[in-house]
């Protein structure tokens, strides 16, 4: 039995599959990192507003809702595994309508 050598791909096919990768990625995780700034924006100004009017009116509901805003902000904040999932989501998506679109 003769074993038939594979051909080995060069190193430009490696470079541009770990780029074309790594742009798949990227414009992935774009939609996400928008979300993030944007949803973490209004959690910021929700919480700026009403530390500016818990000191000028002392009133602890102004605390309070600044409190949550800042707990909005922690919960919204990406973590790795969500980031993961909803790349893989992207990712997908934009498979499936490349499918349908041939």
């Amino acid at each position: 039995m003769s074993a038939v050598p594979q051909k080995r791909p060069s190193r430009e096919h490696v470079g541009l599959v770990a780029k074309c990768q790594t742009l798949r990625s990227q414009t992935a995780f774009a939609p996400i990192q928008t979300a993030t700034i944007v949803g973490c924006a209004l959690f910021e100004g929700a919480a700026f507003a009403n530390l500016t009017a818990y000191f000028t009116d002392a009133e602890l509901v102004h605390l309070a809702v600044s409190g949550l805003a800042l707990f909005c902000i922690i919960a919204h904040f990406p973590i790795t595994s969500r980031i993961e999932q909803q790349m893989e989501d992207q990712l997908q998506t934009r498979r499936d309508e490349q499918q349908f679109k041939t």
